[in-house]
Protein backbone atom coordinates (compact mmCIF):
# COMPACT_ATOMS: atom_id res chain seq x y z
CA UNK A 1 0.00 0.00 0.00
CA UNK A 2 1.27 3.36 -0.99
CA UNK A 3 -0.04 6.15 1.32
CA UNK A 4 0.78 8.97 -1.14
CA UNK A 5 -1.73 9.45 -3.98
CA UNK A 6 -0.63 8.91 -7.51
CA UNK A 7 0.36 12.37 -8.91
CA UNK A 8 -0.73 11.68 -12.49
CA UNK A 9 -4.10 10.31 -11.44
CA UNK A 10 -4.79 13.37 -9.28
CA UNK A 11 -3.70 15.74 -12.07
CA UNK A 12 -6.00 14.03 -14.58
CA UNK A 13 -8.95 14.29 -12.16
CA UNK A 14 -8.16 17.96 -11.45
CA UNK A 15 -7.88 19.03 -15.08
CA UNK A 16 -10.88 16.91 -16.05
CA UNK A 17 -13.01 18.59 -13.39
CA UNK A 18 -11.78 22.06 -14.38
CA UNK A 19 -12.48 21.32 -18.03
CA UNK A 20 -16.00 20.13 -17.21
CA UNK A 21 -16.69 23.28 -15.16
CA UNK A 22 -15.36 25.46 -18.00
CA UNK A 23 -17.61 23.71 -20.52
CA UNK A 24 -20.65 24.18 -18.27
CA UNK A 25 -19.91 27.90 -17.72
CA UNK A 26 -19.32 28.57 -21.43
CA UNK A 27 -22.44 26.61 -22.35
CA UNK A 28 -24.54 28.56 -19.84
CA UNK A 29 -23.14 31.85 -21.15
CA UNK A 30 -23.92 30.90 -24.75
CA UNK A 31 -27.39 29.72 -23.75
CA UNK A 32 -28.19 32.96 -21.93
CA UNK A 33 -27.10 35.01 -24.96
CA UNK A 34 -29.35 32.95 -27.20
CA UNK A 35 -32.27 33.31 -24.78
CA UNK A 36 -31.80 37.07 -24.56
CA UNK A 37 -32.24 37.30 -28.34
CA UNK A 38 -35.29 35.07 -28.29
CA UNK A 39 -38.78 36.50 -28.77
CA UNK A 40 -39.94 35.06 -25.46
CA UNK A 41 -37.68 37.33 -23.41
CA UNK A 42 -37.35 40.40 -25.65
CA UNK A 43 -40.31 42.34 -26.99
CA UNK A 44 -41.29 41.45 -30.50
CA UNK A 45 -42.40 45.00 -31.33
CA UNK A 46 -39.64 47.29 -30.16
CA UNK A 47 -40.43 50.92 -29.46
CA UNK A 48 -37.34 52.23 -31.25
CA UNK A 49 -36.31 50.83 -34.63
CA UNK A 50 -33.21 51.71 -36.62
CA UNK A 51 -34.45 52.26 -40.16
CA UNK A 52 -31.12 53.15 -41.78
CA UNK A 53 -27.60 54.17 -40.91
CA UNK A 54 -24.90 55.95 -42.89
CA UNK A 55 -21.29 55.72 -41.69
CA UNK A 56 -19.35 58.97 -42.16
CA UNK A 57 -15.94 57.85 -40.89
CA UNK A 58 -14.03 58.45 -37.69
CA UNK A 59 -16.71 57.04 -35.34
CA UNK A 60 -19.36 59.31 -36.87
CA UNK A 61 -22.60 58.31 -38.48
CA UNK A 62 -26.09 59.48 -39.28
CA UNK A 63 -28.93 57.25 -38.16
CA UNK A 64 -32.61 57.28 -39.06
CA UNK A 65 -34.74 56.07 -36.14
CA UNK A 66 -38.44 55.39 -35.88
CA UNK A 67 -39.83 55.98 -32.40
CA UNK A 68 -43.56 56.14 -31.65
CA UNK A 69 -44.55 56.79 -35.28
CA UNK A 70 -42.05 59.67 -35.53
CA UNK A 71 -38.91 59.42 -37.65
CA UNK A 72 -35.83 61.08 -36.24
CA UNK A 73 -32.55 61.67 -38.04
CA UNK A 74 -29.72 61.90 -35.55
CA UNK A 75 -26.00 62.48 -35.83
CA UNK A 76 -23.98 60.07 -33.70
CA UNK A 77 -20.37 60.55 -32.62
CA UNK A 78 -18.32 58.87 -29.94
CA UNK A 79 -19.15 61.71 -27.52
CA UNK A 80 -22.71 62.76 -28.27
CA UNK A 81 -25.95 62.33 -30.20
CA UNK A 82 -27.59 65.32 -31.91
CA UNK A 83 -31.05 65.59 -33.42
CA UNK A 84 -30.68 66.68 -37.05
CA UNK A 85 -34.27 66.43 -38.27
CA UNK A 86 -37.70 65.26 -37.19
CA UNK A 87 -39.83 63.93 -40.03
CA UNK A 88 -43.59 63.66 -40.26
CA UNK A 89 -45.67 61.10 -42.08
CA UNK A 90 -45.71 63.12 -45.30
CA UNK A 91 -41.91 63.19 -45.32
CA UNK A 92 -41.47 59.45 -44.97
CA UNK A 93 -44.00 58.17 -47.52
CA UNK A 94 -41.31 57.05 -49.96
CA UNK A 95 -38.99 55.26 -47.54
CA UNK A 96 -37.98 51.66 -48.10
CA UNK A 97 -38.74 48.96 -45.56
CA UNK A 98 -36.66 49.03 -42.33
CA UNK A 99 -35.49 45.44 -42.89
CA UNK A 100 -33.76 46.33 -46.18
CA UNK A 101 -30.08 46.72 -45.24
CA UNK A 102 -28.55 46.32 -48.66
CA UNK A 103 -26.34 48.79 -50.49
CA UNK A 104 -29.44 49.94 -52.37
CA UNK A 105 -31.09 50.92 -49.09
CA UNK A 106 -27.99 52.86 -48.13
CA UNK A 107 -28.12 54.84 -51.37
CA UNK A 108 -31.85 55.43 -50.89
CA UNK A 109 -31.12 56.68 -47.40
CA UNK A 110 -28.48 59.08 -48.70
CA UNK A 111 -30.84 60.47 -51.34
CA UNK A 112 -33.70 60.70 -48.85
CA UNK A 113 -31.47 62.38 -46.28
CA UNK A 114 -30.38 64.99 -48.82
CA UNK A 115 -34.04 65.71 -49.67
CA UNK A 116 -34.95 65.86 -45.97
CA UNK A 117 -32.15 68.32 -45.19
CA UNK A 118 -33.17 70.48 -48.13
CA UNK A 119 -36.83 70.50 -47.12
CA UNK A 120 -35.89 71.25 -43.49
CA UNK A 121 -33.74 74.18 -44.63
CA UNK A 122 -36.60 75.44 -46.81
CA UNK A 123 -39.02 75.24 -43.89
CA UNK A 124 -36.63 77.08 -41.59
CA UNK A 125 -36.15 79.89 -44.14
CA UNK A 126 -39.89 80.54 -44.45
Amino acid sequence: MNPSPDFYEAAIKLFGSLGLILIVVLGASFGMKRLAQNEFIGKKDKLIKIMASQYLGGKKSIVMLKAAEVVLIVGVTSNQINLLARLGKEDIADLSSPDDTSELASSRFSAFFNRAVKSTKDRLRT
